[in-house]
């Protein structure tokens, strides 16, 4: 039988029990791009022992036979009389409950060597983003008070549920360090609301 995974190629315990056998052989064939725009062919069988504790991964990627245990562990449900499975990483030796393929073998989001995108970010481009984030929530905010003709913005000389979000977002906005903005060399005029 022929399955497709989700695009972020990894396993989770739920795929154990729900689209797998509990035991035998699953095939599954995955077409992936990675980030260099390299189309990758994984294919393999996915052998499942499910009473030894473990599982047995045996795949191909671009012709390379590999083949990797993982080891299985439960802990008892915290609501009732079942048990909640884990893998147990087999680079790090943690319970994880989702394992991810990373240069060809399936690990837990712990090992990889890998920076989010805001921390290769500098000062001013941070404070840039921050602006940008701020003006587009007040941009979103104003679009979804007006889509309605006959919302009410003050009640009583109070602003409604509808207006304190919109409020509270321009003055976020206002009170964005101006002196960074100023450093970073860009215009930012047009970013604020009077």
């Amino acid at each position: 039988m022929s399955q497709r995974l989700d695009l972020l190629h990894n396993f989770t315990i739920q795929d154990l029990c729900y689209k797998m056998p509990k035991s035998g052989t699953q095939i599954f064939k995955l077409l992936l791009c990675n980030r260099s725009g390299v189309w990758v062919d994984i294919s393999g069988a996915i052998e499942i022992e499910g009473n030894e504790g473990y599982i047995n991964l045996k795949y191909s990627i671009r012709g390379s036979q590999l083949h990797q245990t993982i080891r299985l562990a439960s802990i008892p449900s915290n609501i009732g009389n079942s048990r909640v499975w884990y893998f147990i990483c087999p680079f790090t030796g943690r319970r994880c409950r989702k394992i991810y393929l990373y240069r060809s073998y399936f690990r837990d989001r712990h090992n990889f060597d890998h920076i989010y995108r805001s921390q290769t970010l500098t000062p001013n481009q941070k404070n840039y983003l921050r602006i940008a984030e701020a003006a587009n929530e007040v941009d979103r905010l104003t679009t979804m008070s007006f889509e309605k003709n006959y919302r009410k913005f003050y009640y009583n000389g109070k602003p409604t549920k509808w207006l304190s979000p919109i409020l509270e977002a321009r003055s976020m906005l206002a009170n964005v360090d101006k002196v960074a903005y100023q450093r970073s060399g860009y215009k930012y005029g047009w970013l604020l609301l009077t």
